[in-house]
């Protein structure tokens, strides 16, 4: 029989809707990455005789660099998407129901006014290993240090071998080049392995982090705490920096 309760249908569809977000969330990982490298050593079987290509190593390892920030972005992303799955819809007690944009909306603001007032670190002991979370993680990790050590490896064995067929012993500058390629791929390497931001335990708890701070977002916004937040963000005018003021915003 089909259920014709609007909120119940507009339920049903945004969890299929934030699903769907889980599973676009992973897709284009890994390709990305490897389109960024094939492309980047594709280029080193040109013509010798083609000026200037050792130097794509370095936006290739940049590029590496930024779809490595934004797989980890998105799955954070992912975490939070699952706590607020779990909580609102796929919980015997489930929370009371708002709707994404809304509880986003209000997540984002309790994370500006209100987060400081709650301490996470017993999530860090709670036993609950969250494995499966990293199963695409720690493999995509080392994927991007591995394309762009090659990256950097090949690029400066273009300019070498460059050298060798025009009998030109490595002149300043190659030199210069197969420097800032090794740079590039060192300052890569300390940044994925020394910030915290990307390291596998950080990320351990994350699905248990963000359910904790799901339920005391709902608890301050229950409470009262995040209204006049709420509604000193309604008051800012719809049109603040692009013209004359029109009314609050609503």
């Amino acid at each position: 029989m089909c259920d014709n309760n609007p909120k119940k249908q507009s339920q049903d569809f945004e969890h299929q809707y934030l699903r769907n977000e889980i599973e676009t969330n992973k897709k284009m990982i890994f390709e990305r990455a490897l389109i960024i490298a094939g492309t980047a050593l594709a280029a080193t079987i040109l013509p010798k005789e083609a000026k200037g290509i050792e130097l794509l190593g370095i936006p290739a390892i940049a590029a590496l660099a930024f779809n490595f920030w934004l797989s980890v972005n998105r799955l954070r992303s992912n975490m939070r998407i699952v706590a607020y799955i779990q909580l609102f819809h796929e919980s015997e007690n489930e929370m009371e129901w708002m709707g994404w944009e809304n509880s986003l909306r209000i997540y984002r603001i309790w994370l500006k006014k209100c987060k400081d007032e709650y301490n996470f670190s017993e999530t860090l002991h709670s036993g609950i290993d969250q494995y499966d979370n990293l199963s695409f993680y720690i493999p995509i990790r080392y994927l991007h240090i591995a394309m762009a050590f090659a990256i950097s490896f090949f690029m400066s064995y273009r300019v070498w071998t460059a050298d060798q067929h025009t009998n030109i012993v490595w002149d300043n500058l190659s030199l210069w080049v197969i420097l800032f390629n090794t740079i590039a791929f060192i300052i890569f390497l300390i940044w994925i392995l020394a910030s915290s931001y990307f390291r596998p335990k950080e990320l351990l708890h994350g699905i248990e982090k963000d359910r904790i701070r799901w339920v005391a977002v709902f608890k301050s916004y229950r409470m009262g705490c995040l209204k006049a937040a709420l509604f000193n963000e309604a008051q800012q005018p719809a049109t603040q920096g692009f013209g004359p003021k029109s009314g609050p915003h609503l």
